[in-house]
């Protein structure tokens, strides 16, 4: 999603995504490693972002 143009734009992405899976960053051209990534012990999932 996109609101407004060139320097005054603001972009705005959800994205669900597993532990230990890549996440791509486009706009930097890598996928980020999520592997090392933990969770808190004792935390509910949440059903909604």
């Amino acid at each position: 999603m996109r609101s407004g143009t060139g320097e005054e734009a603001d972009y705005r992405v959800q994205r669900l995504t597993k532990f230990g899976d890549p996440v791509p960053l486009t706009l930097l051209g890598i996928d980020l490693d999520t592997s090392a990534f933990g969770t808190l012990k004792d935390v509910r999932p949440h059903r909604h972002p």
